[in-house]
């Protein structure tokens, strides 16, 4: 893991298996302290793209630029938002170098600090199944309605439905037990 995109090699090796013809791809994640346009700027000596949350921002892939110049784009990036982030590089010859910087309304052009960038990793057994469990019935967040709350005949019938919640506003089960005479036995502590 590098700290920052920050890197001269000048003629020497970028990589242990030679000089040239190395390509070098960093991915992770990038958080800024600001919501704000931001102009993401890439050096190198040769090749090299960043995409942001997917987008190519910055595409210097081709030939027609000289080598040595930098290339730019703009992003928004949300305060405090984990923006996905990839850099590739590919070095052909010669003088090697990248650096990424940015800069915004509120921050001078820098090299993007590493504190700025975070990675991610898969956890084991993920996606996962689970169950959640509503705590007891809670009468302030349950609702009863129906036509058998209102009116009805003395002896006859009166059906109405009750939805029952927890105090998260979770929809319970609390049908404790019926029988076939239409009786009911609805169980908790808070009213229903």
């Amino acid at each position: 893991i590098d700290a920052t995109v920050n890197f001269t090699w000048g003629n020497g090796l970028a990589a242990s298996a030679g000089a040239d013809f190395v390509f070098a791809q960093w991915e992770g994640r990038l958080k800024s302290q600001y919501s704000d346009i931001f102009t993401f700027t890439l050096s190198s000596g040769d090749k090299a793209r960043l995409w942001i949350d997917r987008n190519l921002v910055v595409d210097r892939w081709d030939n027609r630029h000289e080598r040595g110049d930098m290339m730019s784009g703009t992003y928004e990036l949300i305060k405090n938002e984990f923006h996905h982030i990839k850099v590739q590089y590919q070095h052909l010859e010669d003088d090697d170098h990248i650096k990424l910087f940015w800069s915004s309304s509120k921050i001078p052009k820098e090299i993007i600090p590493s504190s700025a960038f975070y990675f991610s990793e898969k956890l084991p057994s993920f996606p996962m199944n689970f169950t959640v469990y509503s705590s007891e019935p809670f009468a302030a967040q349950s609702q009863a309605y129906g036509m058998g709350l209102w009116r009805g005949i003395s002896g006859q019938k009166h059906d109405f439905t009750i939805a029952s919640r927890d105090i998260h506003g979770n929809q319970r089960d609390v049908l404790l037990w019926s029988d076939e005479s239409g009786s009911a036995s609805f169980g908790g502590d808070n009213g229903i």
